[in-house]
């Protein structure tokens, strides 16, 4: 079995995270005002109970952090696929959305950055 996990992570364009902070409160996707991803050495593992199932033996897992240069279009773009923006209500979607695109325009001249840790697990059934 092979598993692909995406961790977030600290990192990308300095500041970014904190500024999208305030529209993940606003838009009723967060409730913690001092939320911050772990560092990449920090972030836990995925799916930790594999190595205590006894159907699997040599669980291996590799990390990789890796930053995804963004335009806004695809920031936006790849925000609507993630589950906890689709659990909005379809206005109050849209609205993060501008948002959230407004501010990479504005401030980040329609680029931005995001690191993210990956994590491939892959482990062999007995």
């Amino acid at each position: 079995m092979a598993i692909v996990h995406a961790h977030h992570v600290k990192g990308g364009t300095p500041g970014f995270f904190a500024d999208t902070q305030p529209f993940y409160l606003r838009w009723g996707l967060s409730d913690d005002p001092f939320f911050e991803p772990p560092a990449p050495e920090d972030a836990p593992p995925a799916f930790p109970e594999l190595e205590e199932q006894a159907e699997f033996g040599n669980v291996q897992r590799h990390r990789f952090e890796i930053p995804r240069l963004h335009t806004t279009d695809s920031y936006v773009g790849w925000l609507k696929t993630d589950s906890l923006v689709l659990s909005l209500d379809p206005v109050s979607r849209q609205g993060f959305l501008v948002d959230i695109g407004k501010l990479i325009d504005t401030k980040y001249a329609g680029r931005v950055s995001r690191n993210f840790v990956y994590e491939v697990i892959v482990a062999v059934r007995l």
